[in-house]
């Protein structure tokens, strides 16, 4: 049994330290293979639409599938206005997404491009460059709030300006109108008065009548239009007294024939009264005479003979407005007793009162005594002496008679 042990161990040795075969520090390294390039799959650009209307489009693609599907793929994307997206505008790279917002481009045509790329490859997509338009429709101007100014609350124009503050835009370069209207209701309904299209901050109206208004004012930028702060607008119109003309003193003309005319005037819208002040004097400095009378006639006190100057005022709690003939014109002449004549007595009175001109304008009853003898009133006729008596005779003036007095009676004794 020993002896063999020891065959054993000795038939063991070469595997443990004989220097036949190769040593472990001589034997070859094994390669390490080299991994294959990922393959993608065709792709393409399916936004944005071929015309827009807005400024910051999305860009939009469908996957560029890797393999092995464990790759990683990323994009890049360029815009351009040249059709081979040279010069791009816009780029972005190492996008993992399949979309990409583009920043705010102006109105006209473009040009995206987009490339997939995972490792060494890269692939385009099948429609780069992809084309598209964008149409921008501006955006509506924003206007600052405005009010009107005036008129007064209480105007006393015909005419009053209707006035307000500028309504600002934004941005400022657009243009900016307004629309005015004016009416009697208190909503600017149905208006007498419409202006558009204005570019100031005023319009003057035309002429008004005295009453309550109301006044409307929008402004007007693109689509965008804004109103008054405080419209509709309300004030009153209080005006002096239209105009009129004073038209006689006695039957349409400007000659009295009689000591105590009637002045007579036409009506002046609104007036309240009117001051009537009589002078011998052109600018009716001076007067003799001064009535109020809220009438558009007056009874004159007795003149003398001679020219004289009427001014009539008409008045109301605004103003005056005088005659457009102020410092009117005429003249008071009347017949007189004929020379060699006296009067002596007459309508039952001795002697005569008054004068021969004021009697006859004043007019005699149905009959008159004279001399304790009644007469019936003698209708004064051609004659310039008419014999009624062996002592009463009749003087008168047949045209003053004619033209005023026609139909009446007088008598007289001298």
């Amino acid at each position: 049994m020993k002896c063999l042990s020891t065959v054993m161990l000795i038939a063991m040795l070469p595997a443990c330290g004989s220097s036949k075969g190769p040593s472990p520090a001589t034997s070859p390294t094994a390669a390490t293979p080299t991994a294959a390039a990922p393959s993608l799959a065709a792709f393409s650009i399916t936004a944005p639409a071929a015309a827009i209307t807005t400024a910051t489009p999305t860009v939009t693609w469908g996957a560029a599938t890797p393999t092995p599907s464990s790759a990683t793929v990323v994009y890049n994307v360029s815009a351009s206005a040249k059709s081979d997206c040279s010069s791009p505008s816009q780029t972005y790279t190492a996008v993992t997404t399949t979309t990409q917002a583009l920043t705010a481009l102006t109105a006209g045509s473009y040009y995206v491009c987009v490339t997939a790329t995972s490792g060494s490859t890269t692939l385009a997509a099948t429609n780069s460059p992809f084309a598209f338009t964008v149409t921008l429709t501006a955006a509506a101007p924003k206007l600052a709030a405005f009010s009107i100014t005036a008129p007064a609350t209480a105007t006393t124009t015909a005419t009053p300006t209707v006035t307000w503050g500028a309504s600002t835009p934004t941005p400022s370069t657009a243009t900016v109108t307004y629309s005015v209207s004016l009416s009697a209701a208190s909503d600017c309904s149905s208006p007498s008065q419409s202006y558009t299209a204005v570019t100031s901050t005023s319009q003057v109206l035309t002429t008004l009548t005295a009453g309550s208004y109301y006044s409307c004012v929008t402004a007007t930028s693109g689509s965008t239009t804004l109103t008054a702060a405080n419209s509709p607008f309300a004030f009153t119109v209080s005006l002096a007294p239209g105009s009129f003309s004073v038209t006689s003193v006695s039957s349409g003309t400007a000659v009295s024939t009689i000591q105590t005319p009637t002045l007579t005037w036409g009506t002046a819208n609104g007036a309240g009264s009117y001051s009537v002040t009589v002078s011998s004097n052109s600018d009716c400095s001076s007067p003799s005479q001064t009535y109020s009378t809220t009438a558009v006639t007056q009874l004159l006190t007795a003149l003398t003979q001679g020219t004289y100057y009427a001014c009539v005022s008409a008045i109301d709690a605004v103003g005056s407005t005088v005659a457009t003939n102020n410092d009117y014109k005429f003249t008071v002449t009347y017949p007189t007793l004929p020379s060699g004549y006296t009067i002596q007595n007459g309508n039952g009175q001795n002697p005569w009162p008054g004068t021969f001109a004021s009697d006859m304008a004043t007019g005699i009853p149905t009959t008159c005594t004279i001399n304790s003898t009644t007469y019936h009133q003698y209708k004064f006729a051609t004659a310039v002496v008419t014999n009624l008596g062996s002592t009463t005779m009749e003087v008168d003036s047949p045209s003053y008679y004619t033209t005023n007095w026609v139909g009446t009676y007088h008598c007289a004794a001298f």
